[in-house]
């Protein structure tokens, strides 16, 4: 899963700077939530017309959402 890949290189790259990595997940995963949850949905184009490709958008975005969501509720 690229999650976990992505992670455990972040704690990697902190661990080779000397931070410890002891809260190193849950900033990680805070920081992913902060930046990316509300921003996962793209409302900007809910006055388009509806296509096949932005009902695609929409489901494969709101997916996305869901799982960042996700991520932060298991803290």
């Amino acid at each position: 899963m690229i999650h976990r890949t992505i992670q455990e290189a972040y704690t990697r790259g902190l661990a080779d700077e000397g931070v410890a990595d002891d809260h190193v997940a849950a900033g990680y995963v805070t920081t992913l939530v902060l930046r990316s949850a509300f921003t996962a949905i793209p409302v900007e184009r809910l006055g388009e017309p509806v296509t096949d490709g932005l009902q695609y958008l929409f489901r494969k975005r709101v997916g996305l959402a869901r799982f960042i969501a996700d991520l932060g509720l298991a803290l």
